[in-house]
């Protein structure tokens, strides 16, 4: 009997020499089977060809570390007692001599997106060897400049009862393994154990005169584990994108996932199953010209407005191996109060209900938040005096840099980067600092949601609170629940306000409400936390969505100047040309009572029949 493929879907991130057994990719063939891929919000990619490996990290975008990186997800590499693993990868070389190269055994329970785990990190004028990014054995510049081209990169870990020897060398490929650094350092910490995978990364610390990409290259990867009987399917071509928020609700479902053998023929339809959460079952089946080693779905995926998914993802191939990826997204309604967190008050309790959405270097103006300045005490608590947060607002010490998370529908359609139009993050957070919003809501029960990314702590805690001013000018303070964010690395989570007890709870808010985020942990040197904004989902089932275009004919796209109160929409009008506005939502509604008043748009929203 035939065994079937399947993949399913359901609702739920002493060292001696080194002697090497096999080739694990020499990336010759320009196929990849078996690696899996990481990148940012910001961007870039892992690519094959021309006979290399090119990690391309996005370094003009980022204001900070930023990588990208792939794991040989395809087979385990366990690291226990009595089994010496050993790992090599060649660099070929870099686009700038601050880039670097990084070889790494990630466990997997650490996934890339953590950069955690044994690895040694070269470029040009530093070799770095750790256990997590900012938590080094040794940062070391060597005196004269080490080679950053046909270089191999060693790794060798080796385990006792309850520790780990780790042996990090640099050999130099011309000079038949010439020894160009080499140390040895006993892990004290507890260490990385059981099983994981063997990686690569390139990565990126930061240069504000480096405006492009960069780019590393390696050439071959080594390990002394026995060839797989069968290497696991592994997944890629995933839409929607791992932690992308704001999802529309028409969003097709797709995935790929690809084995080291044809799944079971090159025209034998496979099965994919989705159940348990919102998707139909479909059928699957091999991807032309892959030699039936690649399975593709695609579905329109009955999505729930306002609503945060994990979806589970296993791939069993023929052999009855088999993988699982967590896949994380959300379908908050693009027309959902959203407040960026470095858009805290001005002037002594000033706040903008609309703002645009404007270049750093645009100023203070009565439309944007660039600029504008802070009052301590008032606006927010900040334990650094001196000023220069960031260029967003600079005369304030809150620490503000560009945000690592994917771009909002609103960032691209205001012009993303090439308008200078960036996402930020608040970042450099102690405990004891807070920042303070003031905005308008329609009245409501709302979900609240920080959104934040924990590198290199178990937790990060902050607190909501509304702030009410009483007659005599004092202020009532009152606790309106927290916001405990788990360690993430550099992916983006939604974090649900709950109460003491963890349990989610909803917040009453009706007319201009002024809340405060406190902060109760302290990131480090090694750690840090990330908030990108505060979001509040209403309990409306319809989903409203504003979209404008040039043209009467489009293309539309979201707008961002987009404001929705209850019913109500107001927009920016453009400074010059006609706009042409409409709304998406999953019944049917009717623009009303259209009025304009100084620079703004606003009409209402009939209600749905």
């Amino acid at each position: 009997m035939r065994r079937r493929a399947a993949l399913w879907l359901a609702l739920v991130g002493c060292c001696g020499s080194l002697s090497f057994a096999r080739v694990l990719d020499d990336f010759d063939d320009g196929v990849r089977t078996g690696w899996f891929d990481f990148v940012t919000g910001l961007g870039g990619g892992v690519s094959e060809g021309f006979g290399v490996l090119t990690f391309d990290v996005p370094a003009g975008r980022a204001q900070g570390p930023v990588f990208v990186a792939t794991s040989r997800a395809g087979e385990r590499m366990v690291l226990e007692p009595g089994q010496p693993l050993e790992l090599r990868a060649t660099l070929a070389g870099t686009t700038h001599p601050k880039a670097f190269a990084v070889l790494a055994w990630v466990p997997d329970n650490a996934p890339l997106s953590h950069f955690a785990g044994y690895f040694i990190a070269k470029s040009a004028t530093e070799v770095r060897v750790g256990r997590a990014l900012g938590d080094y054995y040794t940062r070391e510049n060597p005196p004269v400049p080490l080679k950053q081209e046909d270089v191999t990169l060693a790794l060798s870990l080796t385990t006792g009862n309850v520790n780990v020897t780790v042996r990090a060398q640099v050999l130099d490929r011309e000079a038949g393994d010439a020894v160009l650094f080499d140390r040895v350092f006993g892990d004290t910490a507890p260490p990385w154990l059981g099983s994981g995978q063997f990686a690569l990364f390139g990565y990126w610390e930061g240069d504000a005169a480096v405006t492009e990409s960069v780019q590393v290259f390696v050439d071959q990867t080594e390990v002394n584990t026995p060839v797989p009987a069968n290497l696991r399917p592994v997944f890629h071509g995933i839409t929607p994108t791992n932690t992308a928020s704001f999802v529309p609700l028409d969003t097709r479902f797709i995935l790929h996932a690809t084995d080291d053998q044809p799944w079971w023929g090159e025209t034998a339809e496979g099965i994919a199953g989705f159940t348990d959460g919102p998707f139909s079952a479909q059928a699957i089946g091999p991807v032309t010209g892959t030699q039936g080693k690649t399975l593709q779905a695609n579905c329109l995926a009955n999505l729930r407005p306002n609503t945060n998914y994990t979806v589970r993802l296993v791939a069993l191939d023929a052999n009855q191996a088999s993988n699982v990826f967590f896949l994380r997204f959300d379908t908050f309604c693009a027309s959902s109060r959203v407040i960026e967190s470095e858009d805290y008050n001005f002037g002594g309790g000033k706040f903008l209900d609309l703002p645009r959405l404007l270049a750093e270097s645009a100023g203070p103006t009565h439309t944007a938040y660039p600029g504008q300045v802070g009052v301590s005490g008032i606006d927010y608590r900040d334990m650094r005096i001196s000023a220069g947060g960031s260029g967003y607002r600079p005369a304030d010490p809150v620490g503000i840099k560009r945000s690592l998370d994917y771009r909002r529908p609103w960032f691209v359609a205001a012009g993303d980067e090439s308008a200078e139009v960036f996402d930020y993050d608040v970042h450099e957070i102690e405990a004891g600092e807070y920042l303070v919003y003031t905005r308008t809501f329609g009245p409501g029960d709302y979900t609240v949601y920080l959104r934040v990314a924990v590198l290199n702590l178990d937790r990060a805690e902050a607190t909501l609170e509304r702030v009410t001013r009483t007659p005599e000018g004092g202020e009532v303070v009152t606790e309106l629940g927290w916001f405990v964010a788990r360690r993430s690395g550099f992916e983006y989570c939604n974090v649900p306000l709950t109460d003491a007890a963890g349990q989610p709870v909803k917040v009453r808010l009706s007319g201009p409400e002024t809340l405060r985020l406190r902060q109760w942990t302290t990131g480090s040197a090694d750690a840090a936390i990330l908030q990108n904004y505060l979001m509040f989902a209403s309990p409306a089932a319809d989903c409203v969505g504003v979209e404008s275009a040039p043209a009467v004919d489009g293309p539309f796209a979201p707008d961002p100047t987009v404001h929705v109160t209850g019913h109500t929409v107001t927009v920016w009008l453009p400074a010059s040309d006609a706009r042409f506005y409409r709304c998406r939502a999953a019944t049917a509604r009717r623009i009303i009572n259209l009025r304009r008043m100084a620079e703004q748009l606003t009409f209402d929203l009939d209600l749905p029949p």
